[in-house]
């Protein structure tokens, strides 16, 4: 309110006028495929994958599991040459996209065809929903080649008597480029908002701009105010994850392929793990949330970089500087310490009672019964552990012989265990005191 009342005009510091260009969305992989069809379509990720494959099986597009945004140049010609007969804008060469570091390029991107094909209904697909995704996958194969457009974008610098420092911000349509597409083909509006939020998603700028252009204004010019409104924000907490989002950032963390991420969705929605809403909005369920807290920092696999760790593994096994072998029992060895370590471990406390997200109620994360099941099967097991030490003989298979190790992966690396010399035929595993 203060600065409210001490603003009776403004003086213009300062006007800047400057172009900006905005680059065509990239051609289309499995992951920014299955965020436009849930942005435009609000299709699930595995209705998304299915009306993919069906397109795929009819030849209509090219094969869907793809991490690879890399358009095979014999068809960045042809589309060239769509794009010139239908007077579109183009780039002066064609466009080339590399894929990222750890994609598996067997596939070039996820495109149509034959892009002389405008239209499913013309190939004889009478379903609407096929033609919608046809139609969305046709409309970001085309502008992908296409040029930038360009936006004139206005900064002006005012200030009151106070030295009260003002930014306004605007932009305005220069140049259609690659937008001037969806025009000509009459995309719909759901179709243009999809296609430039998942644009908002790579590499373009996220800024909040007034979609308008301000009046001319020169320096040292006054004005005064007709309203003058003071809003404060706050920061708002990270809003739940839509499938849309969810995909995007298991991408971004390389957690799972092309082919897991509809299966993904599935078995976390199934396991009731989380709850899907129309919009396709994920809450997590006091189950998801138990599971979670119980395994975390409990395994190797919780870390959002073990999926990348382990594809980089594979990798230098495709190339011959790993062996396969010694990976994979590395993993697997690893996985079974820490299932033998939970196993002998009591349940976090911080499992028993918590408050679900989307209520005020609390939820029990285990029945009574149950918990009292599991603490009388925690005191059994401490009541009738042995103890043992290196050199003996292993208490559970009778044949072994004890050894000190030391664990090499996991939240539990550099801690020492008791094993015995005859695993994995024999788990026997207690930590050192």
């Amino acid at each position: 309110n203060d600065v409210k009342n001490r603003t009776q005009a403004l003086k213009v510091l300062e006007v800047k006028t400057q172009p900006k260009l905005i680059k065509p969305p990239k051609p289309l992989i499995t992951s920014s495929f299955v965020r436009l069809m849930a942005a435009a379509l609000k299709l699930t990720t595995k209705d998304a994958m299915s009306a993919a494959q069906t397109l795929f099986e009819r030849g209509l597009i090219t094969y869907h599991r793809t991490d690879s945004p890399v358009m095979s140049q014999e068809f960045a010609s042809t589309l060239r040459d769509f794009a010139v007969r239908h007077k579109l804008p183009l780039p002066k060469t064609s466009r080339e996209f590399k894929a990222k570091a750890n994609a598996q390029e067997g596939h070039e991107c996820l495109r149509v065809t034959d892009i002389n094909v405008t239209n499913a209904r013309a190939a004889g697909i009478d379903d609407r929903l096929l033609q919608a995704v046809y139609q969305l996958v046709w409309k970001i194969t085309l502008e992908s080649q296409l040029a930038d457009a360009v936006e004139e974008e206005t900064i002006v610098s005012v200030m009151n008597a106070h030295n009260d420092c003002f930014v306004s911000r605007s932009k305005a349509p220069k140049e259609l480029g690659w937008r001037k597409a969806s025009i000509q083909f009459n995309a719909t509006d759901d179709a243009k908002a999809a296609t430039e939020s998942l644009n908002l998603d790579e590499e373009n700028n996220t800024d909040e701009i007034q979609q308008m252009q301000l009046p001319d204004l020169a320096t040292n010019e006054t004005l005064k105010p007709v309203r003058l409104d003071v809003v404060a924000k706050n920061t708002e907490p990270p809003e739940p994850y839509t499938e849309k989002t969810l995909v995007e950032k298991l991408d971004k963390l390389g957690i799972g392929r092309p082919s897991t991420y509809a299966a993904t969705m599935e078995r976390i929605v199934s396991l009731s793990y989380v709850t899907r809403a129309k919009n396709l909005r994920l809450d997590p369920t006091p189950k998801g949330v138990s599971v979670s807290r119980t395994l975390d920092n409990q395994f190797s696999f919780m870390n959002y970089g073990y999926t990348a760790e382990i594809e980089s593994a594979f990798d230098k096994i495709a190339l011959r500087q790993a062996e396969f072998v010694s990976v994979v029992h590395e993993a697997w060895l690893s996985l079974t310490q820490e299932i033998t370590a939970f196993k002998s471990a009591p349940l976090p406390t911080n499992v028993v009672n918590f408050e679900a997200p989307s209520s005020s109620k609390t939820f029990p994360a285990k029945s009574a019964a149950h918990s009292k099941s599991v603490n009388a099967k925690s005191k059994k097991s401490t009541a009738s552990s042995i103890k043992c030490a290196p050199g003996d003989k292993c208490p559970r298979c009778k044949e072994g012989t004890l050894s000190a190790k030391k664990i090499q992966n996991g939240p539990n690396t550099g801690r020492a265990f008791v094993g015995c010399s005859k695993f994995p035929a024999c788990t026997q595993f207690a930590w050192m005191q």
